[in-house]
């Protein structure tokens, strides 16, 4: 979008500083068109008086006591409609609250009831198996062991008894061994007692068979004792094995006892456990029944008294939804975008201002996204032609505040002292001054509200435009534009108030090729690719955040901008509109609830068309229904 552009349509009287001269120079490219401003025509209805002298028209009351009379009426109705409407919403919204809040205790509750009607399930499925397998096992190995006892017991009475025998045939080798003891002591004797030695001899030789006969036998009895020692040492080995693996056993037999208790005594308990548990859940799931059972026939009973309301609310007041006025307090501020209203609609647009500020704000702001040094001066004008407070009306755009910047320095612009020639084209409504050099020529435009200012200078050398320069209603230079020695637009270039350069655009094959930014120091601070980026920025860092933004919402332009600058929209909305795709769009949306309506018949479809609440703001609020009646209040509640 170029910055300088001429317009459709001219406001009357008024010249635009943005109109080039494309019209007279065949090398400078055209302009976009812009959409005018233009002044909203404000129709006044009189009513004739009664004319008394014919006598053909009487009346009771005259017609401004009857309009003041209606005026009070409305006005109490409208305060008692509203504050009746405000009573059933509330009362509504109390119920429908406690309807979630039943409706989320019944389904807590039906979770509470599957999660212990679960755990019933469980514990009546559980049983003692794995216990009583234990207990079993272990009762099978404690008869096992005690089984075992006798064994061993008999073990050892067997080689009791085995011990007994060899201990006495030990006793009975141990008395023939002292028996041939004996016999051979006595022999001994006998011969130690004889001093003959011959018959020593004698005695000897005839004792030796004996002795060696008993030496014989002592032998054999040594032998024989020694076996049975032998034996009798093995038996005790065995019957000291004995001894210890019964021990082992009757350990063994009372560890297992012991287990066999602890089995027993676990199984007990758990077994009491589980009944026990089992007798909490079905006594919590009764309990839960009971809770969902009183829940259920509240909720039904909230269900019937909202059906009720809301049938009451649909046959009172049209609609199930609440509707309240668009809200004006000092939280909620207004913009109407200029170009969302215009060419096509300018007297809903002055329309829509006015009635902004008849319904209580205290400014109503103005968005352009166009860069036109003279819109507040177009602004101004618009105003006063359609008898709008201009204290009241903030213009919000991105080159108005940039060439606001700083504080107004210098003088008025005047022409050079060096003029040749001077003369008047009535045609163009200029004054071509030609210089003394020979250099150049200057076309100059007053400006027409004051013709001692000038408004424009065009730079002209040979049959081409070089420069062309706008001045604001203080004579101050406003802007520049440059061109290329073929006439094509190479830089414009916006000035400050204090006369800094606030922001350039550079053109490159009647395309921009860039944008940049200056702050109060001159320096360059951002640039941006080009003017749409540039205002994409700038609303992000200037436009008011809680600045909601009007526009007709037949303009694709308005809707697609709101939407990508994430903007509060308050779409304007006419009969025609009433069935568009976006309109529908907007409906959908959550957080979509305030609109501007043209009159009463087009709120009423729209409040039709609505599944929410919604915030309006009437164009024309006056409607005087053919006849209203009052509620019937006998079937305003149900009985608990």
């Amino acid at each position: 979008m170029k910055f300088f552009k001429s317009r459709e349509k001219e406001v009357t009287n008024r010249t635009n500083a943005l109109k080039t001269l494309a019209e007279s120079s065949p090398s400078e490219s055209k302009s976009t068109p812009v959409p005018t401003v233009t002044p909203a025509t404000t129709a006044k209805k009189t009513i004739a008086s009664p004319d008394t002298e014919t006598g053909t028209i009487k009346r009771s009351y005259d017609l401004d006591t009857l309009i003041k009379k209606i005026t009070s009426i409305s006005a109490d109705y409208n305060q008692v409609r509203t504050q009746l409407q405000n009573q059933l919403f509330n009362e509504l919204d109390e119920q429908q609250q406690t309807k979630q809040t039943v409706q989320q205790t019944i389904v807590k509750t039906n979770q509470q009831m599957a999660a212990t009607s679960k755990t019933i399930t469980k514990l009546k499925q559980l049983d003692s198996d794995e216990l009583e397998a234990q207990l079993a096992a272990k009762q099978k190995a404690i008869a096992n062991l005690t089984r075992s006892q006798p064994l061993f017991t008999d073990n050892l009475t067997a080689l009791a008894d085995k011990l007994k025998v060899i201990s006495d045939r030990q006793a009975g080798l141990k008395t023939k061994q002292d028996k041939l003891s004996g016999n051979r002591d006595e022999i001994v004797a006998k011969l130690h007692a004889e001093e003959d030695p011959l018959k020593i001899l004698s005695l000897a030789e005839a004792y030796r068979e004996r002795l060696e006969k008993i030496e014989k036998q002592s032998k054999q009895l040594d032998e024989q004792q020694s076996q049975a020692d032998d034996e009798a040492s093995q038996l005790n080995v065995q019957v000291q094995q004995t001894n210890e693996e019964l021990t082992e056993l009757n350990k063994s037999l009372k560890v297992a006892t012991d287990e066999q208790q602890t089995i027993e005594k676990q199984l007990s308990v758990e077994q009491s456990q589980q009944k026990h548990q089992l007798s909490q859940g079905e006594q919590q799931l009764e309990t839960l029944t009971q809770t969902k059972t009183r829940a259920t026939a509240q909720l039904a009973h909230l269900t019937k008294q909202i059906e009720h309301n809301k049938r009451q609310l649909a046959n009172w007041f049209g609609t199930t939804h609440q509707v309240l006025p668009l809200p004006m307090d000092e939280h909620h501020q207004y913009a109407v975008a200029l170009e969302a209203f215009l060419p096509d609609h300018p007297v809903a647009l002055a329309q829509t201002a006015q009635r902004l500020l008849d319904l209580g704000a205290n400014r109503v702001g103005l968005y352009s996204e166009l860069f036109d040094i003279n819109l507040s001066n177009e602004i101004d004008l618009w105003a006063s032609e359609n008898e709008l407070d201009r204290d009241q009306l903030t213009i919000i755009n991105p080159l108005y505040q940039i060439q606001n910047q700083g504080s107004l320095t210098g003088e008025p612009v005047k022409l050079p002292q060096n003029i040749a020639h001077k003369e008047w084209d009535p045609a163009l409504q200029v004054s071509n001054v030609v210089l003394n050099d020979n250099s150049g020529q200057l076309q100059v435009k007053y400006r027409p509200e004051n013709p001692e200012l000038i408004g424009e200078i065009s730079y002209i050398t040979g049959d081409h435009l070089t420069k062309r320069s706008f001045f604001n209603s203080h004579g101050l230079l406003s802007a520049n534009a440059l061109f290329t020695a073929d006439g094509s637009l190479e830089q414009e270039q916006y000035y400050r108030k204090d006369g800094l350069v606030g922001l350039t655009i550079a053109y490159k094959d009647g395309q921009q090729a860039g944008v940049a930014l200056f702050d109060g120091a001159g320096i360059q601070t951002n640039t941006f690719i080009n003017t749409e980026s540039m205002i994409t920025w700038w609303m992000r860092h200037y436009y008011p955040q809680d600045c909601a933004l009007i526009g007709h919402i037949d303009n694709d332009n308005y809707n697609r901008f709101v939407q990508q600058n994430h903007l509060a929209a308050v779409p304007f909305v006419a009969a025609s509109s009433l069935n568009s795709e976006q309109l529908n769009y907007y409906l959908q949306q959550p957080d979509q609830q305030r609109f501007i309506v043209a009159d009463y018949q087009t709120a009423q479809s729209l409040i039709q068309h609505a599944d929410s609440n919604l915030e309006l703001g009437y164009l024309n609020s006056v409607y005087l229904p053919t006849q209203i009646a009052g509620p019937n209040l006998t079937t305003g509640f149900l009985e608990n």
